[in-house]
C-alpha cells in the first residue's frame, strides 16, 4: 500500500511539472529535462510503471504469509504465518451463512505443528469483493474485527473455526483478510 502512494504521488508530480506548460531549461544538462514528454508517452509510462509495481505487489504477496485473502467462491487452501509467536498453519474458508445483521463464517485452520496451539488472536478485515476501479474507495468500505479463539488448535489436524463478523450481508461479502498471533503452544514433558 506504502509502495503504491509513493508512486502516485510521483505521477502526479510528474503530470503536475508537464501540464505547467514549462519552457525547457536551455541550460539543463539531462536530456530527459530538455525534451518533454507528449501525452500519448507519459500515458505509456505510467502504464509501464504500473504494471512493474502490480509484479512488485505480487511478488510481495507470494513470499509474505503473514495474512491470508479468502473469497468465498474460491475453493482450496492458504499458508498463514504466525505474526508473532509460532505457528505455520494452512487456512480455508468452508462455510458462509447469515447470521441476523452479521455472517457466520467457518474457517478451517489446520495446525501443521507438532504441538497444539492456543492463544490464538486473528485480526480480520472483510467486506465486499475488491473492485479494480476505486481501490481506495474500496479500502475505505472494509470492516475490521478482532477474535481470540478459545479452543486449541490442535496439532496435525483441520480445527474448524467459527467466526462472526458484524454488519455485512451475505450478499455483499467477497473478501476476508486473516493475519494471526499466538502466545502459547503446549508440549508434553
Amino acid at each position: 500500500m506504502k509502495l503504491r502512494n509513493i508512486f502516485i504521488s510521483g505521477i502526479v508530480s510528474l503530470l503536475a511539472a508537464c501540464s505547467q506548460g514549462n519552457q525547457p531549461d536551455k541550460n539543463a544538462t539531462n536530456a530527459a529535462t530538455a525534451t518533454p514528454l507528449s501525452a500519448t508517452e507519459l500515458t505509456e509510462k505510467v502504464k509501464n510503471l504500473d504494471m512493474r509495481l502490480n509484479e512488485i505487489e505480487i511478488s510481495n504477496i507470494i513470499n509474505d504469509h503473514s495474512s491470508v485473502v479468502l473469497d468465498p467462491a474460491s475453493s482450496g487452501f492458504l499458508r498463514l504465518d504466525a505474526e508473532s509467536g509460532i505457528g505455520t498453519f494452512a487456512v480455508s474458508m468452508a462455510d458462509v451463512r447469515q447470521f441476523g445483521d452479521s455472517l457466520k463464517v467457518r474457517v478451517n485452520f489446520g495446525n501443521l505443528l507438532g504441538v497444539d496451539v492456543s492463544g490464538v488472536h486473528l485480526k480480520l478485515r472483510y467486506g465486499k469483493r475488491k473492485k479494480e476501479e476505486n481501490y481506495s474507495s474500496w479500502q475505505a468500505s472494509l470492516h475490521e474485527t478482532e477474535v481470540d479463539l478459545t479452543d486449541d488448535l490442535l496439532a496435525g489436524h483441520w480445527n474448524p473455526v467459527s467466526i462472526t463478523l458484524p454488519g455485512i450481508a451475505q450478499a455483499d461479502f467477497g473478501y476476508l483478510k486473516i493475519a494471526a498471533s499466538t502466545n502459547q503452544i503446549k508440549l508434553i514433558k
